[in-house]
């Protein structure tokens, strides 16, 4: 309990760090290119592409190294 527990804060908190860098990107790109949704859409993008390898990444680690060690070691 206490393990999916900690899982659950910690994915909880990736993400929102990952929300605020998301923002920071959009806000630092609108001096040069604007805030039309263009703008936004592209930097949302190139997250969701980063997160989508990094999960497939992950899932494959996860199926060559099945360890809880391998969790916090990457």
């Amino acid at each position: 309990m206490l393990r999916t527990l900690s899982v659950a804060v910690t994915v909880f908190g990736c993400g929102w760090i990952l929300m605020g860098l998301e923002i920071v990107g959009g806000r630092m790109l609108a001096p040069y290119f604007g805030t039309e949704a263009w703008v936004w859409g592209s930097v949302i993008s190139v997250f969701l592409a980063a997160l989508s390898v990094g999960y497939f990444l992950g899932g494959l680690l996860t199926q060559r190294f099945p360890h809880v060690l391998g969790l916090v070691a990457v």
